[in-house]
């Protein structure tokens, strides 16, 4: 699977926005990229009244809609290893998959930390990099929301990422 890096913080810490710039920087440098968004919550992602939503409601395990240039899964029931297959499957051929989110994925983490400038990951093994205007965690790299480009290569030489 694709080399993964771990988006975290608190909620309105700036990790979608960090996500949203580091993918266009990314993109720039010719790397093929994913994003990832998991959730604690349990959600009922399809809309009601919909072909899909009622194939579910009929009983149906999954429904797939696929139009010729994307395709969305509602599938319920899955276990860790099936979702770990999945993921093998949509993101092969991807050089960097960033995910948001605590998640299932041991992996490198860079934690925003919103304008109270309080980290709380600062203990966790993983944290590789800090991202916000007042945050600093000794012996962590910390970096200004506003530099995108300078992150970027700093994740691109620690990950060893190589365009496919």
């Amino acid at each position: 699977m694709a080399k993964t890096l771990r988006i975290v913080g608190n909620k309105k810490s700036g990790k979608t926005a960090l996500i949203e710039a580091l993918s266009k920087e990314f993109i720039k440098r010719g790397l093929r990229v994913a994003a990832l968004k998991t959730t604690s919550h349990d959600h009922d992602f399809d809309r009601p009244d919909t072909d899909t939503w009622r194939y579910r409601k009929a009983g149906c395990e999954s429904a797939v809609l696929v139009s010729p240039g994307e395709f969305v899964c509602h599938a319920g029931g899955l276990d860790e290893n099936d979702r770990m297959r999945i993921y093998d499957i949509i993101y092969r051929g991807i050089d960097l998959l960033i995910l948001e989110g605590a998640g299932e994925f041991d992996a490198p983490t860079i934690e925003c930390v919103g304008p109270d400038g309080e980290s709380r990951y600062a203990r966790d093994s993983t944290l590789f990099a800090i991202v916000g205007d007042g945050a600093a965690v000794p012996g962590i790299r910390n970096f200004k929301s506003e530099n995108i480009a300078e992150l970027a290569q700093f994740i691109i030489e620690e990950f060893d990422i190589i365009k496919t």
